[in-house]
């Protein structure tokens, strides 16, 4: 009879252990969150280079986008993903995903069941580089001794004219650098462009007015020397065509303001401290040949995004700058537009104020376009 009251009280206690058991687990809280906290692409990988903008969560709307090159391979891009402790996400981190179709989807399931789907988009857009290694005599250069960086006009078009002309019709004789110049204290690769706002000496050269100060400038655009005497504002041509739609232009700067600052009559400023520029301007053309000057460039009607940056501070070291333009019209793929892209050691410097020695270093400039179908 004892033995089978020992049998009888161990299975009471294996019974009663079970249901033990079972409230335990009852009362583990488990997580509700189901959240992707993580999204981004290792570029260093072979599968997503096409990617140049990093992913951004949008938590609320449960959306993430980044760009990729528009003839970049996107078929089956490999995500790392991060989400919620104890949470599972589908396609799960690391697997190849195509997003040839623009999208695709990934559902995250919380430790209690709980599940959250996010659409993440792909945005086809455009890179533009300028490293600032290669310069050269601009094609129908004037003066043969003008160099410039590959794809940017210069003030050193202007300067040239002072160089030349000055002796022989003004009575001016600079000889001093040229204002634009290559260097090689760059932010990567072997060189930079370096911008300084140089002492021309002012006075004036068959009747038009030569700046005291000639602020070094760079442009993506034409310096028409034809129109120097007529016109010294219509000199800077300011834009190239342009088939895209600019969203940002980035890139690397340092700055140095000059000690002496001088108005357009060359009068010695005390009080005044320069400043650099940079700015970007999408305008609409009727025609190839329209184009917005040193007198139009900021307040056209024809002006479609812009944006500015600039500083007065010295910034030693090179420094990240983006600029991120602003439409103040729709972009329309099926008309004409031209874009500028402007550096300044002086931001005063087009109406002849600035001060003497004020620096300004660029390098790894980039614009990023967005693709927009006509």
């Amino acid at each position: 009879m004892r033995k089978y009251l020992f049998f009888y009280l161990f299975v009471a206690i294996c019974i009663a252990s079970l249901f033990t058991s079972c409230d335990e687990d009852d009362d583990v809280i488990r997580s509700s969150e189901a959240n992707i906290t993580s999204f981004t692409f290792d570029t260093t990988v072979a599968a997503n280079a096409a990617v140049f903008s990093q992913p951004v969560i949008d938590e609320a709307n449960a959306t993430i986008t980044f760009k990729a090159e528009e003839s970049g391979d996107v078929s089956a891009l490999v995500p790392t993903i991060e989400v919620s402790a104890g949470a599972t996400v589908t396609p799960a981190s690391g697997s190849a995903v195509s997003f040839a179709s623009g999208s695709a989807t990934f559902t995250v399931v919380a430790e209690d069941g709980t599940s959250k789907t996010y659409t993440v988009s792909c945005n086809m857009g455009s890179l533009i580089q300028y490293d600032f290694e290669t310069w050269a005599t601009p094609e129908g250069a004037m003066y043969p001794e003008v160099v410039n960086p590959e794809g940017w006009a210069t003030c050193n078009d202007a300067v040239a004219l002072i160089k030349n002309m000055g002796p022989i019709f003004g009575g001016i004789t600079y000889t001093g650098e040229y204002p634009v110049r290559q260097t090689t204290d760059a932010h990567s690769g072997s060189t930079a462009a370096m911008l300084e706002s140089v002492d021309t000496q002012g006075g004036s050269i068959l009747g038009q007015t030569i700046p005291k100060v000639t602020a070094g400038s760079v442009f993506l655009g034409a310096f028409n020397a034809l129109a120097a005497m007529a016109d010294p504002m219509a000199t800077t041509e300011f834009g190239i065509l342009y088939d895209k739609k600019p969203v940002k232009v980035s890139g690397y700067y340092k700055y140095t303001p000059g000690a002496e600052f001088y108005n357009a009559a060359g009068e010695l400023q005390a009080d005044r401290q320069d400043a650099c520029a940079i700015s970007a301007v999408l305008y609409e053309v009727e025609s190839e040949d329209e184009t917005l000057n040193g007198s139009t460039i900021y307040t056209s009607d024809k002006i479609v995004a812009m944006a500015s940056f600039g500083t007065g501070e010295t910034v030693a070291e090179y420094t990240p700058f983006e600029l991120n333009l602003e439409y103040v019209k729709d972009y329309d793929a099926s008309k004409t537009y031209k874009f500028a892209v402007i550096f300044s050691a002086s931001a005063d410097g087009a109406a002849y104020n600035a001060a003497v020695g004020s620096t300004l270093y660029i390098d790894d400039v980039t614009i990023e376009n967005e693709v927009v179908a006509e």
